[in-house]
């Protein structure tokens, strides 16, 4: 399994940044050129999600854990 943390530094209605830590498995890759595609696919996906669910944040980080 390939895991990846995800953090988003979210902004609050009173102004203050939020750290919001996540941690997905995802299915294991057989290669470096498939986990580098599947990294990037996710890191699309957060950021469709932040924007689908209207999230307001300042900056958002996916590593591999």
């Amino acid at each position: 399994m390939n895991r990846y943390c995800i953090e988003v530094d979210r902004i609050e209605p009173n102004g203050e940044i939020f750290t919001l830590v996540e941690y997905r498995n995802l299915k294991a890759t057989k290669s470096t050129i498939g986990r580098d595609r599947q990294m990037n696919n996710l890191v699309n996906r957060i950021g469709e999600e932040l924007k689908y669910y209207q999230v307001p944040h300042k900056r958002y980080t996916v590593s591999v854990a």
